[in-house]
C-alpha cells in the first residue's frame, strides 16, 4: 500500500482524493481494535460530509479478515460500496470450506462487495468457489511496480543477484541458498536476499553452507 500511496501522490489525479487509513497499526496486535474504531469513526465522518464514495479494503488472513469483516459491514450500514482486495498467500487454508459463522460471514463479505480484486486465475477459481455469488465481480490485477528511472546496467564479468521479497518457504529462500550454494565454485557473483520474515533463519543457513562472505541479508529495506 505504501507503494500505491507514493504512485497517486506521483500522478497528483486531479478528480481523485484518496485517503489511506490503517486498520490494523504498527504496535502491539491488542491495539489494532482502537484503529479499526477510528477507521470506522473516520468513515462516518467522511460519511456525514459527502466525500466518501468507495472503501478500499485489502484483506489478508486472521485478524486482518476480522478486522474487515466489522469494517465492511460499517460501509453497508452508511451505504458506502466497497472494493475488496484479497492480499492472503495462506487465504486458501485459512477460509475452510465448511458452514461454521466465520466461513459464512467470509462469504458474505466477498458476495457482497462491489468488486474482488485478486492477483491472478488461481485466486479467481478459489473465491468464486467459496463465494459463487462473487464469482461475476472478480476482477484480476496483478501485483506491479514502478518503472526504474534509470537503464538496467548489465553486471559485466561480476553478477550481484538480488532477491526482494519475504524471506522464508514460501517464497523459495530455502531453495535459492541451496542453488547459491551448488554456484559456490563459480566465483564471479554475490547476492543480497532483502526482506522480511524468517531473515535469522535465513542468515543461520546462509553460513551452514559457507556463503557468508557472498550473500547479503540486511532484512527489511524500504524504498530508500
Amino acid at each position: 500500500m505504501g507503494a500505491l500511496k507514493q504512485e497517486f501522490e506521483r500522478q497528483e489525479i486531479a478528480d481523485i482524493d484518496v485517503r489511506f487509513l490503517a486498520s490494523r497499526g504498527s504496535g502491539h496486535v491488542g491495539f489494532s481494535i482502537f484503529y479499526m474504531l477510528d477507521f470506522c469513526l473516520r468513515m462516518l465522518a467522511a460519511r456525514l460530509a459527502k466525500r466518501a464514495d468507495v472503501i478500499h479494503i485489502n484483506i489478508s488472513v486472521s485478524g486482518s479478515t476480522y478486522r474487515k469483516v466489522v469494517i465492511a459491514a460499517c460501509a453497508r450500514l452508511l451505504s458506502i460500496p466497497y472494493v475488496l482486495h484479497l492480499h492472503g498467500a495462506q487465504y486458501e487454508t485459512f477460509w475452510k470450506g465448511d458452514r461454521s459463522f466465520m466461513s459464512r460471514r467470509i462469504e458474505a463479505l466477498f458476495e457482497r462487495a462491489g468488486r474482488v480484486i485478486v492477483l491472478g486465475g488461481l485466486w479467481r477459481d478459489f473465491v468464486a468457489s467459496r463465494a459463487p455469488g462473487a464469482a461475476d465481480k472478480i476482477v484480476i490485477v496483478p501485483n506491479a511496480t514502478a518503472v526504474p528511472s534509470l537503464a538496467h546496467v548489465g553486471g559485466g564479468d561480476h553478477v550481484h543477484i538480488l532477491f526482494l521479497g519475504r524471506i522464508g518457504d514460501r517464497k523459495g529462500v530455502p531453495q535459492l541458498l541451496d542453488a547459491l550454494h551448488r554456484m559456490e565454485p563459480i566465483k564471479s557473483w554475490r547476492a543480497t536476499i532483502a526482506g522480511d520474515g524468517d531473515v535469522e533463519a535465513a542468515r543461520m543457513r546462509t553460513a551452514e553452507l559457507g556463503l557468508a562472505e557472498r550473500v547479503t541479508l540486511p532484512g527489511w529495506v524500504g524504498p530508500d
